[in-house]
């Protein structure tokens, strides 16, 4: 098949770019250090890509490279002499632009990413993987900290990061870093406390930060009497795979955001039942049903 003789060819070309022809017997220890070491800066290259929204501008990128080697072939195939003069001299260019615009269009993270080497929390543990006891302990001091705000009507917006990292709400927000527990998070939102605006973000079993700025969602569908924290925990959700939850301040109704939809008015017992188990799930894709009010 066409369509396959040319991935074949995409596929022969990146991996004689990758592996070059050596001359003569290398050793196999030597071999296999190389291996090791170009996998160790994959690992930290693709760990930092995840830790912010890099990871879906790198696959546009990708998308991109592969639909303009498609319209190549396309272009030989039906003959579309000017079509097929652009895009060969767009890829004859690449070689030399390329390093260039991806230092452009990843300015922030590389800018991030050497600023956090040596930190212990670039390799931390995603709560999803966390010991089965562990994760209901923390579960439990959540859905008790947002059941005793809802009944006091305490404003709150919690994000729990899962996969995808939340490192571009870190910048300017508070560091805390403390374990977590209810009376902490109580505390946090507490009226007239300075780090009471804004949302938490929550590491595996820590707090690791406080007054984040999360993005506004721009859903059309939402209902109007959605609130900024309502709006804030969707917006997080759509753009990342936490679970945030959120404390209404004017009537204490309880909502979850994840994967882009909104399930309210849980009790607490509800609440801590729902993260169970989707954090037992371990699963980016999951979607609790939204309702409209």
């Amino acid at each position: 098949m066409p369509f396959l003789d040319l991935l074949t060819q995409v596929l022969r070309s990146i991996l004689k770019a990758i592996i070059p022809s050596v001359p003569g017997n290398i050793p196999i220890t030597i071999t296999l250090l190389d291996i090791l070491v170009i996998a160790i800066i994959l690992y930290l290259v693709l760990k930092v890509v995840q830790a912010s929204k890099a990871l879906q501008l790198f696959q546009g990128l990708a998308i991109f490279f592969v639909l303009l080697l498609v319209t190549l072939k396309l272009s030989e195939w039906f003959g579309l002499l000017a079509l097929n003069w652009i895009i060969r001299s767009t890829l004859q260019v690449l070689p030399t632009t390329l390093p260039i615009l991806l230092a452009i269009l990843f300015q922030p993270e590389l800018r991030k990413a050497l600023g956090s080497l040596g930190q212990r929390s670039v390799f931390g543990k995603a709560i999803d993987f966390m010991e089965s006891q562990e994760l209901t302990t923390i579960v439990a001091e959540i859905a008790i900290a947002v059941g005793h705000m809802s009944s006091s009507k305490i404003g709150a917006l919690i994000a729990i990061e899962r996969q995808v990292g939340l490192a571009d709400y870190e910048s300017s927000a508070v560091k805390i870093d403390g374990e977590v527990s209810s009376g902490l998070i109580e505390s946090i939102f507490y009226p007239g406390t300075a780090l009471h605006d804004g949302g938490i973000i929550i590491k595996g079993n820590r707090i690791m930060f406080a007054r984040c700025v999360f993005p506004l969602s721009v859903d059309p569908n939402l209902e109007s009497d959605i609130g900024t924290r309502h709006r804030a925990a969707m917006g997080l959700s759509e753009e990342t795979d936490a679970i945030v939850i959120c404390v209404s301040e004017s009537s204490g109704i309880i909502s979850l955001a994840a994967a882009g939809s909104l399930t309210r008015y849980l009790s607490q017992v509800e609440l801590e039942g729902l993260l169970r188990y989707m954090l037992r799930a371990r699963t980016r894709m999951f979607k609790p049903r939204r309702v409209n009010v």
